[in-house]
C-alpha cells in the first residue's frame, strides 16, 4: 500500500495555537508617527501539544513525523478547533455540502479584506473565527477567516471582512469551501517528540509547522 501524500495531521493533540505569522516592521517616521510595514505574505503557524496520547494515537504521530522526513513534505494542516464553522459543528443543514458556487475579494477604504461567497442557503450563519478554505490544482490550498459574524442573505449572497487577504496565486477557479478547511504546512526543526512511557505511548511533544503555499 502507498501512502496518499500530503498526509492529513493526525487526531489527539492535547492544544493548539493556530494563528497567522506575520513579518512586521516599524516604520516611525519624522514627525512621530508610527507606520508598519509587512515583509513577505502572511502565513499560518501551528504549534501542537501533545500530551497522553492512547498506544493507537501514539503510533500514528511517530508514523506522522517520520512520513513528513522534517521539512521535505507537506501535509494538512488545520484548526482543531473548527473542523467546521461553530453553528454547523454536526453539519450543515439541508444537504449543503459547504463548498460555494462563486467568490471573490474587494479591498475596503481602510485596506480591510471583503470576501464575498455566492451560492450559500439563505439564513446560514457565520461567526468569528470560521474558516474558508480554497483549493484548486493537484493538492493546492489556501486558508482565510473570518474576522466578523455575516448571515447569507436571500440571493445566497455573504460578504465578510477576513484575514489574511486571499494570496494573489489563488486563482479565479479556486474552490471556496466552508466545511473541513485545511492548509499546506510543513514541520520546521521545533518539532520534537517525547519519550515513550511505561504505557507504550509518547506522553510529551510538540508539533510545529508553517503554511506553504503553492501557486
Amino acid at each position: 500500500m502507498t501512502l496518499i501524500t500530503p498526509l492529513s495531521m493526525p487526531s489527539g493533540a492535547k492544544d493548539q495555537v493556530f494563528e497567522i505569522q506575520r513579518v512586521d516592521y516599524l516604520a516611525p517616521e519624522a514627525r512621530g508617527r508610527i507606520g508598519g510595514v509587512t515583509a513577505g505574505f502572511p502565513l499560518w503557524k501551528m504549534t501542537c501539544t501533545l500530551g497522553t496520547l492512547t498506544v493507537a494515537q501514539s503510533d500514528q504521530w511517530r508514523a506522522f513525523v517520520s512520513a513528513q522526513r522534517g521539512a521535505q513534505r507537506l501535509f494538512m494542516a488545520f484548526d482543531i478547533g473548527r473542523k467546521m464553522p461553530r453553528n454547523y459543528q454536526a453539519g450543515f443543514p439541508s444537504g449543503f455540502s459547504g463548498q460555494a458556487s462563486g467568490w471573490s475579494q474587494s479591498i475596503d477604504g481602510n485596506n480591510f479584506a471583503i470576501l464575498t461567497l455566492t451560492g450559500l442557503p439563505a439564513g446560514l450563519s457565520l461567526v468569528t473565527g470560521d474558516y474558508v478554505q480554497f483549493s484548486w490544482g493537484t493538492f493546492q490550498r489556501a486558508l482565510v477567516r473570518l474576522v466578523e459574524s455575516a448571515t447569507v442573505d436571500g440571493t445566497g449572497k455573504l460578504s465578510a471582512t477576513i484575514e489574511p487577504a486571499v494570496p494573489a496565486l489563488v486563482p479565479p477557479s479556486a474552490l471556496a469551501s466552508l466545511a473541513q478547511p485545511c492548509c499546506l504546512m510543513k514541520l520546521t526543526s521545533d518539532t520534537k517528540l517525547g519519550p515513550v512511557g511505561r504505557r507504550g505511548a509518547i506522553e510529551s511533544g510538540t508539533i510545529d509547522a508553517i503554511q506553504d503555499l503553492r501557486p
